[in-house]
């Protein structure tokens, strides 16, 4: 009755504020925004809510991936359920990388030190602010309720690099390893990529990090140069392999 009263009665339009409004959490500017945007591109509803995305303004809640539909791997050991992080998984992100960090120094720019002094609300305030400008994410494997494994996929900063998205902090839990769910991740990351306009993604990988570059070729990722003396981990130096990976083509 709401919707058939706002639009004059119009009944297509009615139900697509209803979808909306059930859509979006029942914020209606944000659902009458979708409305016209679906309306306007045929009834796309993929491509309206990029464009309601890209012209939302700032009142429209922060941590949309709540609303993201999460993907299931089945594995030997049950199902682990692959998502965007929301705010709320910030304590545990903390953890889970404070783990890779002390675990895997050499596949790391990041230091353990470092970012165990950061608390929490940092890791909240980046998963806000990656929704809020679809400047990334942060993809995490859950399984019985805990997180075992995250991806991390930042958009560049500026103008002529906001098609890029860099990969970092791919990590899965030792017990929870050979089941696939590194490349469960690193797919989230592309689908969140090729819905928010990046067409390349790029990594780099320690040289004698053999287990991970595997994944990343199954993944799609090929080799595109080195960087010598990437890293130094206790006096020692480690190249790098840079790989990349399209996932939307570019027009000619």
């Amino acid at each position: 009755m709401f919707a058939l009263n706002l639009v004059g009665a119009n009944p297509v339009f009615a139900l697509n504020l209803v979808f909306a409004l059930n859509l979006v959490g029942a914020n209606p500017v944000f659902a009458l925004n979708l409305v016209f945007a679906l309306n306007l591109v045929g009834a796309n509803p993929v491509f309206a809510l990029n464009l309601v995305f890209a012209l939302r303004p700032e009142s429209v809640p922060t941590d949309v991936e709540e609303n993201a539909m999460p993907t299931t791997l089945t594995t030997p050991r049950g199902p682990i359920t692959i998502r965007p992080a929301v705010q709320a998984d910030a304590a545990a992100v903390r953890e889970l990388r404070l783990a890779a960090l002390a675990g895997e120094p050499i596949a790391f720019s990041a230091d353990h030190d470092t970012t165990a002094a950061q608390p929490a609300e940092t890791w909240a305030e980046r998963i806000a602010t990656y929704a809020r400008d679809s400047a990334g994410v942060i993809a995490v494997a859950e399984a019985g309720g805990h997180l075992v494994g995250m991806a991390g996929l930042a958009r560049g900063h500026w103008p002529k690099t906001r098609h890029i998205g860099e990969v970092w902090g791919v990590y899965v839990k030792p017990d929870w390893r050979g089941l696939h769910v590194g490349a469960a991740l690193l797919e989230e990351c592309a689908a969140w990529a090729c819905a928010n306009g990046i067409v390349i993604l790029k990594l780099g990988v320690a040289k004698v990090n053999a287990p991970a570059i595997r994944c990343y070729t199954r993944c799609g990722f090929t080799v595109c140069g080195e960087d010598h003396m990437a890293l130094c981990v206790d006096g020692v130096y480690y190249d790098e392999l840079l790989m990349e990976r399209v996932v939307v083509q570019p027009p000619s």
